[in-house]
C-alpha cells in the first residue's frame, strides 16, 4: 500500500490527474467555485439535470 502513496499506476492516470489540477487551478485564479464549476461541467458532459 506504502508504495502506490503519491504516485499513479499507469501514465492516462497522471494525465487526468494533471488535466484536473489544471482546470481547479485556473477556476481558483478567476476567483470562481471550483465545486460549482466541476458541477456545470459533469451536467453539461454527462447530460445530467
Amino acid at each position: 500500500m506504502r508504495k502506490f502513496i503519491g504516485c499513479f499506476r499507469s501514465r492516462n492516470g497522471a494525465e487526468n490527474n494533471q488535466f484536473n489540477a489544471s482546470l481547479i487551478a485556473s477556476w481558483k485564479l478567476q476567483e470562481k467555485n471550483y465545486f460549482e464549476e466541476l458541477e456545470q461541467l459533469f451536467r453539461r458532459e454527462l447530460c445530467l439535470n
